[in-house]
């Protein structure tokens, strides 16, 4: 089904009201801003984003992050580890820094609305551990899927600001996993712990660490971990 004509069905809307929500860049998809009243919808969690001021939900971590840690981003050129969509470029750039590398193994993921900045240069079907960042990055983002972080922090040797976004999930193993979530708070704790130990063995420099405000996709809870190197 069409996105507009979903929206008509399930949110009470008048099928113009539904394509005038979209064309603003309020109505998410999974998490992700849809502009294409057109997109075939087939179960996506669907969500009017009324305030919503980045590409992704991802623009809103990397904001929990900006507040909560009170970092001033003001010229910092970025590199964004697991760019998908832009929501962590989307925010930056908000936030004041000039460039950001982007990163990603997937392709053509970029938030049309990105694709074009000319501040954002963009690497698809790109692997970071085959990646020498340039010298100007002075602030690293990582937010990946799939994966542990652990064999990312190893590879990076950049003297930078780091913010890492830690998601359980991918840290504890499968046995601790129920339908895709980590409800132990044991375990995720653990998993914090191991990467900041982890971190912290390689010569990062551990400098604040919370609870993400927004869960992730499937309700997970995930942390944002502020590092240093260098």
């Amino acid at each position: 089904m069409r996105l507009d004509l979903y929206m008509v069905e399930t949110f009470n809307k008048t099928r113009s009201q539904a394509q005038d929500l979209i064309k603003q860049g309020k109505v998410s998809v999974d998490g992700v801003i849809i502009t294409k009243s057109s997109m075939d919808i087939t179960g996506e969690q669907v969500v009017i984003e009324e305030n919503m001021p980045y590409v992704s939900r991802g623009g809103l971590k990397l904001e929990d992050a900006i507040k909560s840690f009170k970092l001033d981003l003001t010229g910092l050129v970025m590199a964004d580890i697991g760019a998908s969509t832009g929501g962590f470029t989307d925010c930056a750039l908000k936030h004041g820094v000039t460039r950001v590398y982007a990163y990603d193994v997937g392709t053509d993921q970029l938030h049309m609305s990105l694709k074009d900045n000319p501040n954002i240069i963009s690497f698809e079907q790109t692997n970071i551990l085959d990646v020498i960042i340039p010298s100007e990055v002075n602030l690293i983002t990582i937010d990946v899927s799939f994966t542990s972080v652990k064999p990312i922090l190893t590879h990076l040797k950049q003297k930078a600001l780091y913010i890492v976004l830690v998601k359980p999930q991918f840290e504890v193993g499968i046995k601790h996993i129920h339908k895709g979530i980590v409800r132990s708070a044991l375990k995720q704790n653990a998993a914090l712990d191991g990467i900041i130990e982890y971190a912290t063995a390689l010569g990062y420099r551990m400098l604040n660490v919370k609870k993400t405000d927004l869960l992730g996709k499937m309700g997970n809870q995930e942390f944002l971990l502020l590092l240093s190197r260098g």
